[in-house]
């Protein structure tokens, strides 16, 4: 039995006016939605450094927050890219993130509890910063 489809058309009053607002040069959403998910980015790269099982710095210096490069990021990721400088580039923080071996199983997962918990206040300043925009705008 075939399913029914339906067509409708609306009118959104102001879209316009909206669209202007959200792009260049008002940005009333963009700007504060980057700077809060670059925040959250970097406080999950401190998260990730501290978290760090070997303390000889060059595993923590492989750690980066990114962020995606677009006005309105939609991800957040918090990358180690490193490579064991003594085992011809074998990632070097899988290794110690899966190997029994090495007994740091979940050093790197284990980060994302913290990185979720300040998802909050990462939107409450994002919801400051739009607030404020439309205030002055």
């Amino acid at each position: 039995m075939a399913r029914p489809t339906f067509n409708f058309t609306a009118r959104v009053a102001g879209l316009n006016e909206l669209l202007r607002l959200i792009e260049p040069p008002s940005n009333l959403y963009g700007e504060p939605w980057r700077e809060g998910m670059m925040a959250l980015a970097r406080k999950g790269e401190i998260a990730a450094k501290f978290a760090a099982p070997v303390k000889t710095g060059w595993l923590k210096s492989h750690i980066r927050g990114v962020v995606q490069r677009k006005p309105m990021p939609k991800w957040v990721a918090i990358r180690s890219r490193g490579t064991n400088p003594h085992r011809r580039g074998y990632p070097y923080p899988r290794l110690l993130e899966f190997s029994p071996k090495h007994h740091h199983q979940g050093w790197f997962s284990g980060v994302k509890e913290t990185i979720i918990a300040q998802v909050d206040a990462a939107l409450s300043q994002i919801s400051r910063g739009i607030l404020e925009r439309w205030t002055r705008g």
